[in-house]
């Protein structure tokens, strides 16, 4: 588990939710914005596995997997994940490597930005359209 006072304790302030990671995909850190948007406490999500906080697509199961294996960062839009209560919620989606000395179980940072539900119903309207 990740210190409140250790230097990821500043993405707290952040409005993304953040979770960081662990080589096996196990759940190190997660900001309040995370708990809030996954419906869950840091209590119950440090140190489980992400596909046991929401499930996610096999894109995005596969962009985890090259994050860890080849340090590749991968942005997706419009990704849908169903969370533990099983409300669906569609989020664009960033996960970064990473390689700290301050805490080296930590391999992953994923933000995770809901859409606007008018942003996206403009959007399907748009692709409709075309």
């Amino acid at each position: 588990m990740i210190d409140r006072y250790s230097p990821f304790g500043g993405l707290d302030l952040l409005a993304s939710a953040v979770v960081l990671l662990d080589a096996e995909l196990r759940i190190r850190y997660v900001n309040p914005a995370a708990e809030n948007l996954l419906a869950a406490s840091s209590r119950n999500l440090i140190n489980r596995p992400l596909q046991k906080a929401f499930t996610y697509s096999r894109t995005l199961k596969q962009a985890l997997d090259n994050a860890v294996s080849n340090n590749w960062s991968y942005t997706g839009q419009n990704i849908e994940i169903r969370r533990g209560d099983n409300e669906k919620l569609s989020l664009n989606c960033t996960v970064t490597p990473l390689r700290a000395a301050s805490a080296p179980e930590v391999r992953l940072l994923i933000e995770l930005q809901p859409i606007d539900q008018q942003l996206k119903a403009s959007r399907e309207e748009q692709l409709l359209q075309q």
